[in-house]
């Protein structure tokens, strides 16, 4: 029987894939035979379906029904030998498969399609003259989708081509979309960078992925809830999608992806949103954001018109997101989409009645330079965004190998300090508060210091960042509680007169709802009065879930332990809530100090502070004092105690025990 290898037969006009060039023995060609009906959703891509058949007359037969209802992008082979090597190559939508031919059955070609990731989900149906049930069964252990007895009713073929295609894109849907935001997911957005990197090997092109990320979104779930959180996500994500100006056209997929399409006619009732393209509860088409008639240029396919200059967002997991630019002409084009996207965040958010404040890191690597694979660019555009988020957020940050170098320090000291803990290689500082008028030692502040022995001495400003991004900061905080009372009991067993000494308590360990209870435990262990221990909190700390930190600050207090506020002045201090809180001590942030008397706002500001604190009754504590002029000018106006290098570096618990033999402290 003569083999015509390859009949691709489309209707001329269709865009989404222009006819490859033929090889060897393969033909291609299109046909004009019938037109979409008027149901096509707009925008949508339309689907792909391949059949196969060892009897050529059946292609065609087949093709023609097909064009007739409506389908114009049809390939048919009637070489069963290639059909994998074709489908693999097309991705088409659905398959028709005889099961009888020669050399390779249609058994063969599904078996091997269910073993392969990539086409384990498309829909197969059957084409089949056998009418036993043996046939069948064995079809459907395989996995086929459906079955045609041959000879082909036009009418039944079109109806379960469309029950099977509108079936795989609400399918599609909730694999490739995210239910939340409507925004493709990762497992999209990895096949759009896929393709989008095939485009750029193939014609030399540029483009880049912008990874973004939320600053500081733990906050404002733990602020609001997780309910709001999520509402906060939605209304970013269609920001996010909105504000790309026009002629990028953020494509946030009407369609269902790249693989999937609606038959014509469009979705079966009640999977599409009304006034909506998709197939999804949060699908949408928004204005000028697709081309009419075909697939959004970033969901391109091999052979077809490429991925196109149409970037993509995704949300990739949590509060992060990504946008795949195509066609850039430069790496900085790459960077002025993120600044617009910056400057459209500046706005707040309205959320369930709140005004919420949003800032973003967006970190950007360009493809070919910053790499060719798909873990490689998305690995560097994460290097990227992190690296802006650690330098205080609200910024862009283009990868560069620096970067990649720093990430790696970051992971080894993460590790490092991780042991340091199984390890105790973790110790305590003391550093003294003086009282301003009379030089005594009134107190201390207990300060985590990490002798490593590959690293030496390491300063808090280099780990404690590391510390409270990874969640080491609980047990760090922990175990600084623990010691500091350990030290304290054992200075006053010794017959030391110890004064009170001060501990700082981080925002995630405050948060915990069983904070105070941790508290009474390091004090029981080491036999502690509560009265000796003052606890440092800062502003932010305090003000997050201020209602409820109200009464955990009394439950505190009644313990009898001292609170103090740590830092103020660098924070959004309330005063109605500041006079409501039960603290004895405010602690002046060292940023004002150091330009005490040479800059006069800052000065007005300690000034006014201090003479805040004082009618509140509370005591004031300078931090960062190391000139005899800053003590000065804090003794003219009345400051309570002092703490800075002018009178002692932080201590070692041993130096400050000799410290404590040698003055009189106050309790």
């Amino acid at each position: 029987m003569p083999m015509q290898a390859i009949t691709d037969a489309r209707h001329r006009g269709a865009t989404s894939r222009p006819a490859a060039p033929a090889q060897g023995n393969e033909t291609r060609g299109a046909a004009a035979r019938g037109s979409p009906p008027g149901g096509w959703p707009e925008g949508m891509r339309e689907p792909v379906v391949l059949m196969v058949d060892d009897e050529p007359i059946t292609v065609d037969v087949l093709q023609t029904f097909l064009e007739e209802a409506g389908y114009r992008n049809v390939i048919g082979t009637s070489d069963p030998a290639k059909a994998l090597g074709l489908i693999r190559t097309e991705r088409p939508d659905v398959v028709l498969l005889d099961l009888k031919m020669p050399q390779v059955s249609g058994f063969d070609i599904l078996s091997r399609m269910r073993d392969d990731p990539a086409l384990t989900r498309v829909p197969v149906v059957v084409l089949t003259s056998s009418t036993d049930a043996a046939t069948k069964l064995r079809a459907l252990e395989l996995g086929a989708t459906d079955f045609l007895a041959k000879p082909v009713d036009p009418s039944e073929l079109a109806l379960r081509l469309r029950n099977t295609l509108a079936a795989k894109a609400y399918q599609d849907r909730l694999e490739n979309f995210d239910l939340l935001t409507g925004l493709p997911n990762r497992r999209l957005f990895l096949d759009r960078l896929e393709w989008a990197l095939q485009h750029a090997r193939r014609f030399g092109s540029t483009g880049a992925v912008l990874h973004v990320g939320l600053d500081r979104f733990t906050q404002v779930n733990e602020a609001f809830g997780p309910g709001i959180a999520d509402e906060l996500l939605k209304a970013f994500a269609d920001r996010l999608a909105a504000r790309v100006r026009a002629t990028d056209a953020v494509s946030t997929g009407p369609g269902v992806g790249p693989h999937a399409a609606l038959p014509p006619g469009g979705a079966p009732p009640g999977l599409g949103r009304p006034g909506a393209g998709g197939v999804g509860p949060h699908a949408r088409h928004e204005a000028g954001l697709l081309p009419p008639g075909g697939a959004a240029p970033a969901l391109g396919r091999p052979g077809g018109g490429g991925v196109g200059t149409h970037p993509s967002v995704a949300r990739i997991g949590g509060d992060e997101f990504t946008v795949l630019l195509t066609e850039v002409s430069q790496a900085e084009d790459a960077g002025r989409v993120a600044a617009r996207i910056l400057e459209h965040m500046v706005e707040p958010f309205r959320v369930a009645g709140h005004e919420v404040f949003v800032t973003l890191s967006i970190g950007i690597a360009v493809f070919p330079v910053d790499g060719m694979e798909v873990d490689a660019i998305l690995k560097h555009a994460g290097v990227a965004m992190r690296h802006a988020k650690h330098h205080g957020g609200s910024a862009c940050r283009h990868y560069s190998q620096d970067l990649d170098a720093r990430s790696l320090a970051r992971l080894s000291m993460e590790g490092a300090l991780r042991r340091a803990l199984e390890r105790d290689e973790l110790l305590l500082h003391f550093q003294p508060k003086v009282d301003v008028k009379s030089g005594r030692l009134t107190g201390a502040e207990a300060l985590v210091r990490w002798a490593s022995p590959e690293r030496g001495l390491v300063p808090p400003g280099e780990f404690i960042p590391l510390a409270e991004e990874t969640g080491l900061i609980l047990p760090i905080g922990e175990y600084v509680l623990q010691q500091a009372c350990r030290h304290i009991q054992a200075w006053a067993a010794a017959g030391l007169k110890v004064p009170r000494i001060s501990v700082n308590v981080a925002s995630q360990q405050f948060r915990d709802r069983q904070f105070a209870a941790r508290v009474r435990a390091a004090l029981d262990a080491a036999g502690l009065e509560p009265r000796r221990l003052c606890l440092e909190l800062t502003e932010s700390a305090l003000l997050d879930h201020a209602e409820e930190n109200v009464r955990s600050l009394r439950e505190l207090k009644e313990a009898g332990l001292k609170l103090s506020i740590d830092d103020f002045g660098t924070g959004y201090s309330s005063l109605s809530y500041l006079r409501r809180f039960p603290l004895e001590e405010l602690k002046i942030d060292r940023s004002f100090i150091a330009d005490l008397g040479a800059d006069q706002d800052h000065s007005a500001i300690v000034v006014a502070i201090i003479a805040m604190a004082h009618s509140l009754g509370l005591k004031v504590v300078a931090e960062g004092v190391e000139t005899r002029g800053q003590l000065a000018f804090l003794r003219n106006h009345r400051c309570d105690q002092c703490q800075g290098f002018l009178f002692s570096k932080p201590l070692p618990a041993e130096a400050f025990a000799q410290l404590l033999s040698r003055v009189k402290g106050e309790e």
